[in-house]
């Protein structure tokens, strides 16, 4: 049985880039949530690097990944720039043809899906979770959290994005697409929707978890600044 490592970037304290009022490490949890579920249900052993927003120091998240001795590995990120770029990219280790090979099998499903217009390739880079891993790895840049069209789709495409990634993983193990394991949407993400629709933002998607008092007073704050359109 093929055994895969996700690792959702950042978390935590470092909450990686921000922009068009979305968070990174809450977008890359989400997403690689839902990857993690496809993939099993796919009867693919899942191991992750966080499943809830805590931070993991990058040679951990290595460590992990080489301790459970998975066959691939793959890393959850968002871009940033200056807003005007767009589009989804995905990296491999300088010299490894095994990483290039999956990240080209990724870049091709989330294209292929129609996830994105633009597509910025597949590329190399010298990043630690690359570097320190010792299993075929890649490194997801899902698109630009500043940018206005691509936060759209963070912020409404998730399950579609999900479902590219996880295609492409199987594809490159392997193991055929199903086509039958839709993410299923919690009922508290249509809430979610609605109440950025009217100007109040939340960060994270801990539908399932207990508020806390600082939190529901935060919430209370933004709902009243929503209402009184203050910025």
């Amino acid at each position: 049985m093929a055994k895969v490592f996700l690792d959702p970037g950042h978390g935590g304290k470092d909450p990686g880039a921000v922009g068009q009022g979305l968070q990174e490490k809450d977008i890359a949890l989400s997403v690689t949530l839902k990857v993690g579920q496809i993939l099993k249900n796919h009867g693919v052993d899942v191991y992750y690097s966080r499943t809830t927003d805590k931070y993991v120091e990058l040679s951990d998240r290595a460590r992990m990944a080489n301790n459970l001795n998975t066959d691939i590995f793959i890393s959850i990120h968002c871009n940033s720039f200056n807003g005007s770029a767009k589009g989804v990219e995905t990296y491999s280790y300088p010299g490894s043809t095994t990483g290039a090979k999956l990240a080209g099998s990724i870049q091709n499903s989330i294209i292929a899906d129609k996830v994105y217009t633009l597509n910025r390739g597949t590329k190399t880079a010298n990043f630690a979770v690359l570097r320190q891993t010792t299993m075929v790895a890649t490194l997801v840049e899902t698109a630009f959290i500043d940018n206005v069209e691509d936060a759209n789709i963070l912020r409404n495409r998730q399950n579609d994005l999900a479902i590219a990634i996880s295609k492409g993983i199987l594809g490159y193990l392997g193991i055929k697409y199903n086509g039958g394991n839709k993410v299923s949407e919690h009922w508290g993400a249509v809430i979610k929707r609605e109440l950025e629709s009217h100007g109040v933002v939340i960060h994270e998607e801990r539908f399932n978890d207990n508020i806390t008092r600082a939190e529901s007073m935060a919430l209370a704050l933004q709902v009243i600044k929503a209402i009184k359109g203050i910025k």
